[in-house]
C-alpha cells in the first residue's frame, strides 16, 4: 500500500497531463490520458514511446543536465527537428541533419567488403614477404614491409562499416530512406540548451537544461601547426556549464580564430570575436551567459594573464567576458 510521501506527481511529456508514480520503483507505465509508455526509474522518466522513441540518458549529473518538468518541451522540439529539419542555433553550437538512403547504404557496404578484402590479400602478401626477409635477417625491411599491411587491415576493419545491415533495415522498413542527425547548443527561441542524437524514429538527448546567469560557457585555447596536408589552426573549444557539471564537453566544438601567437593586439581580436558571439546570442535567448577562458594549452599560461592584466582594453574586455555583462 503506497502513501502520498511513496508516490511522485509527474507531467506526461506527451499529453502534458499530470500522472503519479511510485518512487523509487523502476518500470514502465503507461500513461491513462494518452497511452504513451513511460519509463520510469524510481526518480524520474528516461523514455517515452509512441509511434517515436524518446530517450533520456540517465546518468550520474541528471538534475544538472536535464530539467525534468520541462520534458514536453523536449519532445516538441524533438518533433520540430524530426519533422521540419530545424537544429540548434550556431552561436556556442552546432547542428546537422541529413537523409540516409537504401542506394547510399548498400553503395557503402559493397565499399567496405571490397575494402576488407583487398585488406586482407594486402596483408597475407606481406607475410609472406616478412617469412622470406625472417630468413636474410633484414629487421628494417621486415618492419616496412608489414606496417603498411596493418594500417591497411586496420583501416578496413575499424575505420569502415559507416553503414550496418541494421541501417540497411531500417531504411527499407521506411520506404527507402530515414533522417538522422545531432547537435549541441542552444533550442531557437529559447533558453533551453540540448544535445542529441536521432536516427529515423529514435531521438536520444544527453541534455536539455533550461539556461539562466548561473551557467557559463567555457573555453579552452588550442593550436594545431598543421602538417603536409592540412593548414594550421588556432581557437577555443568550448563547452557549456553548471558548477562544475559539463552540459557538453569539448572536442568538435570550436571558435575558430586568426593564426596568431598570442600578442595583445591578438588577444584582442580574439576576445572581441567571442563578444560578438555572445552578443548575437543574447538577442536570441535573452541572456548574457558569464565566459571563462583557459589558457593551459599554452606553454606558459602566466606569460599571457600578465599581458591581459597589465593592458587597460584587454582587462576591460575579459572583465565583460567573466561578468556576462
Amino acid at each position: 500500500m503506497y502513501t502520498e510521501l511513496d508516490m511522485a506527481e509527474i507531467e506526461c511529456p506527451i499529453c502534458r497531463e499530470q500522472v503519479i508514480f511510485p518512487q523509487g520503483e523502476p518500470n514502465v507505465f503507461e500513461c491513462p490520458e494518452c497511452v504513451a509508455e513511460l519509463d520510469w526509474n524510481g526518480k524520474h522518466i528516461t523514455g517515452v514511446i509512441t509511434n517515436r522513441h524518446y530517450l533520456f540518458v540517465d546518468g550520474e549529473h541528471f538534475s544538472s543536465r536535464f530539467d525534468p518538468e520541462k520534458f514536453a518541451d523536449a519532445i516538441d522540439f524533438a518533433n520540430e527537428v524530426m519533422d521540419n529539419n530545424i537544429t540548434v542555433l550556431s552561436s556556442f553550437g552546432h547542428g546537422g541533419n541529413s537523409i540516409v538512403t537504401e542506394d547510399s547504404i548498400i553503395d557503402s557496404m559493397d565499399f567496405d567488403r571490397s575494402f576488407s578484402t583487398f585488406g586482407i590479400v594486402f596483408f597475407v602478401i606481406s607475410l609472406m614477404g616478412f617469412l622470406l626477409l625472417l630468413s636474410n635477417g633484414a629487421e628494417l625491411a621486415m618492419c616496412m614491409c608489414m606496417v603498411p599491411s596493418i594500417f591497411v587491415l586496420s583501416i578496413a576493419f575499424v575505420g569502415g562499416n559507416t553503414h550496418t545491415s541494421e541501417d540497411l533495415v531500417i531504411s527499407q522498413s521506411a520506404g527507402g530512406s530515414y533522417g538522422q542527425g545531432n547537435g549541441i547548443g542552444f533550442v531557437p527561441d529559447s533558453s533551453y540548451y540540448a544535445g542529441y542524437v536521432w536516427k529515423d524514429k529514435t531521438f536520444t538527448f544527453n541534455s536539455f537544461k533550461s539556461v539562466n546567469e548561473n551557467h557559463y560557457v567555457e573555453l579552452r585555447h588550442f593550436s594545431y601547426s598543421g602538417g603536409d596536408n592540412s593548414h594550421p589552426r588556432q581557437g577555443f573549444m568550448y563547452k557549456m556549464k553548471n558548477g562544475d557539471v559539463a552540459i557538453g564537453s569539448y572536442g568538435v566544438d570550436k571558435i575558430y580564430t586568426s593564426v596568431h601567437n598570442l600578442k595583445r593586439d591578438d588577444l584582442v581580436g580574439d576576445f572581441e570575436q567571442i563578444l560578438e558571439i555572445r552578443n548575437q546570442l543574447k538577442k536570441k535567448i535573452g541572456i548574457y551567459l558569464p565566459i571563462k577562458i583557459n589558457f593551459d594549452s599554452v606553454l606558459t599560461p602566466q606569460k599571457i594573464m600578465k599581458i591581459i592584466e597589465s593592458d587597460s582594453e584587454l582587462s576591460k574586455l575579459w572583465k565583460k567576458l567573466k561578468q556576462g555583462k
